[in-house]
């Protein structure tokens, strides 16, 4: 008989560096990772053992890969030529 899945933890710690948060709430995380204040180096632990950064971790990774492909949208008025020589380089057009 399968073993019923244990409910997630309620808090968690993260370690950024030297830093570290104990007693983490972990209803924060998603909310916390949209406005950046999370980093995907920052790291994850329940009990301090094991560590695993967040950009890991096989529930949070998505809302990282979202927050990546957003912000890796360039506008083209931000983007420059190839030839950085180039003389004279002509504007792009904007949308």
């Amino acid at each position: 008989m399968a073993q019923p899945k244990k409910p997630p933890p309620e808090t968690v710690m993260i370690r950024r560096g030297a830093d570290f948060l104990d007693n983490y709430p972990t209803r924060a995380l998603v909310e916390k990772i949209r406005k950046g204040d999370l980093l995907p180096t920052d790291e994850l632990s329940v009990k301090g053992k094991k560590w695993i950064r967040l950009e890991e971790h096989p529930q949070l990774s998505k809302f990282f890969k979202k927050k990546h492909k957003i912000e890796n949208l360039a506008r083209p008025e931000e983007l420059e030529a190839d030839d950085e020589d180039e003389e004279e380089k002509q504007p792009m057009a904007k949308w």
